[in-house]
């Protein structure tokens, strides 16, 4: 059957071991042994009367075009200093200007220039495959998510921190078990770093 469909069976030791006998009966069927890196049978773990296959497969990832993007780099942008170019340019000249197309240059000028100063073009080279479904809400949706589990975290913990300060030993432990946090069996492993 291998030989008819071109597939190749990677497992050699048996997989199915009993006092009286050793089968070979949990076979791995590949296209091409050249694309196998590794393969055998685990017999440590003892799942049930059959021992665990596995095989290493060198597969090359999705392959994507590099994506080149200009924009304008304001990681090193500062405010202040912009404003204070911004002040400092000759906007007077776009008055002593009469057509109005030369003034709407003039002024497309002087702001470009100054933001090619204080946040020049830079291109970025993207190697990632692309993901069509992370559309612009579900980013939203992710920072609101994070955006959530961080403050709640924060709100947890300034709220375990003021009742450890704010109470004597035993009410602490009564209010740390009234919040499920601890109980007979122990503390919650969450609590402990939110009391430190």
């Amino acid at each position: 059957m291998c030989d008819s469909l071109d597939l190749v069976q990677v497992i050699h030791d048996p997989t199915r071991i009993t006092p009286t006998s050793m089968s070979l009966v949990d076979l791995i069927l590949v296209l091409s042994s050249a694309s196998v890196i590794s393969s055998g049978v685990l017999y440590d773990l003892v799942i049930s009367d059959h021992s665990l296959t596995f095989v290493k497969l060198d597969v090359p990832g999705p392959s994507c075009e590099p994506r080149q993007y200009t924009l304008r780099d304001f990681s090193r942008f500062n405010y202040d200093s912009f404003l204070r170019d911004l002040h400092a340019a000759p906007w007077h000249l776009i008055y002593r200007i009469s057509d109005i197309n030369e003034k709407v240059a003039t002024f497309n000028t002087l702001l470009y220039n100054l933001f090619e100063m204080h946040a020049p073009y830079k291109t970025i080279v993207y190697k990632r495959p692309q993901t069509p479904w992370m559309t612009d809400n579900l980013r939203l949706m992710m920072s609101l998510r994070n955006f959530t589990t961080t403050s709640i975290r924060r709100e947890k913990r300034a709220y375990l921190k003021y009742i450890s300060r704010n109470s004597d030993s035993k009410s602490l432990w009564k209010n740390l078990q009234s919040l499920n946090i601890y109980n007979r069996k122990g503390t919650h492993p969450e609590a402990a770093t939110m009391l430190i």
